[in-house]
This record gives C-alpha cells, structure tokens and sequence, in this order.
C-alpha cells in the first residue's frame, strides 16, 4: 500500500526552487526583523520596478506613465521591438535565478514586467540628460523626480544592472563609443548622469561587472574605491557614547574628505577622534537602511556600512541610553 503521505511531500519537494548554497541572487527582499523598524523605508511610494512590488495598488498610477516611456524608447531605438523583447526573453532564467525568492510570475509575465520596468528607466535617464523636462510628467515635477529617484534606490526595487545593459546596448549597438559612437555606456548614464547627485564623495565610476544593480552602486558611492575584504570576522567594539568619551578626555574632529574621500575614513590617533564631514538631509536615513539591509543579506562578510552605523549609534547615545 503507498504511503500517501511519503507521496505528497515527495511532489511538495519537486516543486522547491533554490537551494541553501544559492549564489547568484542579488534582489531581496527585506527580512521582516529589519524592515519592521521602519517599513517606509523599503517601500516605493511611486514606482515599482522589478517584480517584488509589481502589482501594488499604490503603484499602479504609475503603470501608465511607464508604459509611455517604453513607447518613447522603443522610437529611439534602432532595434525592434521583436528584438528588444527577445532580448529579455533570453536572460529570463538568469533574472529570475537573481531574485532570492520564488517569482509567482510565468516566464512571459515575468519578461514583460522587466522589459516595461527597463524601458521606462532608460528613457528616464536619457531624457534627464537630455534637459527634456518643459512637458515631461515626471521630470517637470521636482517632487515626482525625486521621490522616483528615491525609489530606484531601496532594494526591494531592484532588476539586475545586466538587464539594463543588454536592452541599452541592443537598442543603440551603431551608436555606443565602444563601437567608435558618441553615445556612453548605460553604466555612465546611470553613475555620471542620474544618480550623479547621491556621489556626493566623487568616486569615479565603477565598472558595470562589479555592480549589481542600483542599490549596490550605491553603496559603492558610500566605500572607498579600493576597500578590502576584511580578514577577520571581529565584533565593532564601542561602549561609550560621544559625552563619556569626551569627558574621558577624548577630542572629536571633522575631517574634509575633498577628493575620493569616504565617509568611513576615521582615525583616532594622539587621543583626536577624527570623523569625516558628511551631508544628511531626510533621504539618509533611508539611503543607508537599504544599503545595512543589502549587506545583511549580500554582504555578510563585508558589512562596513552596518558597522558605521552602529559606530555613530554608539556616540549618539544619551547617558540614560547607556544605563
């Protein structure tokens, strides 16, 4: 007689994608332990790119303008739309094999998703070059531009920086300087063009291979060009807060980083704390939620970000707080 129950989870095992030992996947989505201490600071609030929030009935106003996009850059291109398309279709499993969890999506949902979300940021970044904002929906509205810059940023809004780079490069192959054009890399659009602004320490473009997608470039805006990987796994040790510290006769100053300087680069030498100088406005918070977040689940070995947080977490603290 057969064991139904043996039989059933035989056919409940069949059906498990992934592994324990995964590697390739490079989008999360926020485990609840992180994101439950701040959920705004994961979540678009206007556009949603990828799969992980495709659907969201906050998001769908947005569909619309995304799609008038893609009609835009499909005009500009010089391959077909039968070309661009195939183009997604070919790297259909390797997308999906970079989302960390399972993509309730069919493989041709699942390319449409990707091929409208890409589209619509490359006519973005290109028309955000180009100065076209008098009529343009978004770009003519400084709160739309900027919320939807945020947005591209958090990790859970995340397609592969490949996808990017296949579709831009299919669309102008005549044109691109690798080819004697005039025309950048996707990679220069994205790091010298769009998100320029978040360089705020001026780090020279990285190469397209080492970046994974948005969120991971960055990050690299905030490290230092040539960070290593650290040796050994050591506790950040700091129990006093900036008062005690002063108060034991410890100096703090601020540094000027004026050139690939990092934000990371302390220095406690002759009883001086030296802390580099850096800008904060209201995205900061949520900028370095998402990059502590990509490093919990990306980085486990590497998570320098984390530990500068939890350094400042530390000197921030009030003597009641260290009670």
């Amino acid at each position: 007689m057969d064991n139904d129950v043996a039989i059933e989870v035989g056919e409940m095992l069949e059906k498990v994608q992934g592994g324990l030992f995964a590697t390739k996947s490079c989008c999360y989505r926020v485990p609840h332990i992180i994101r439950q201490l701040n959920e705004d600071a994961y979540t678009p609030m206007v556009v949603s790119i990828g799969p992980l929030h495709h659907g969201n009935s906050r998001l769908v106003f947005m569909e619309g303008y995304k799609q008038i996009y893609c009609q835009y850059f499909i005009t500009r291109s010089e391959a077909s739309l039968s070309d661009l398309v195939s183009c997604v279709q070919q790297l259909e499993p390797q997308i999906r094999a970079c989302y960390s969890e399972k993509i309730d999506l069919t493989a041709d949902e699942l390319v449409e998703v990707i091929f409208i979300d890409c589209c619509f940021v490359i006519e973005l970044f290109l028309r955000y070059q180009e100065g076209t904002t008098e009529d343009d929906v978004i770009l003519s509205k400084d709160w739309m531009d900027a919320r939807i810059s945020h947005d591209l940023l958090l990790l859970e809004n995340q397609v592969p920086l490949f996808v990017f780079e296949n579709i831009y490069n299919r669309a102008f192959a005549s044109r691109l300087q690798l080819h004697g054009g005039r025309l950048p890399s996707f990679m220069w659009f994205a790091a010298d063009g769009y998100f320029a602004y978040f360089n705020k320490q001026q780090v020279p473009s990285p190469d397209a291979s080492s970046v994974a997608h948005f969120t991971d470039l960055l990050r690299y805006f905030y490290l230092p060009p040539s960070h290593t990987t650290r040796r050994l796994r050591l506790p950040l040790v700091l129990g006093h807060s900036a008062s005690e510290l002063v108060e034991a006769g410890v100096k703090f100053q601020v540094t000027n980083k004026s050139t690939h300087g990092c934000m990371l680069d302390l220095e406690f030498e002759h009883g001086t704390l030296k802390i580099p100088h850096i800008e904060a406005d209201d995205a900061t918070e949520i900028f370095l939620r998402n990059i502590v977040a990509l490093e919990q689940c990306h980085y486990p070995k590497e998570h320098y970000i984390l530990d500068y947080v939890i350094f400042l977490g530390h000197l921030m603290k009030t003597v009641r707080e260290s009670l």
